[in-house]
């Protein structure tokens, strides 16, 4: 019996703590035109990042 209450006494809480986390949101754009469009910014320069860079110049073509 004590082994029941405690497993149900448990499940009680972790289901409590799940359903008082935050949904989390994701907005994907297809193109830079429909983020332009949603957010009313515009994305001026696209740049490689450095790290990739830095294995393009030291020939390191396998990550």
């Amino acid at each position: 019996m004590f082994l029941l209450t405690l497993s149900l006494f448990s499940l009680t809480f972790s289901n409590l703590a799940i359903a008082q986390q935050k949904a989390i949101s994701v907005q994907v754009y297809n193109n830079p035109q429909e983020y332009q469009k949603a957010t009313g910014k515009k994305i001026d320069k696209f740049n490689e990042a450095p790290m990739l860079a830095d294995l393009v110049k030291q020939e390191n073509f396998l990550l």
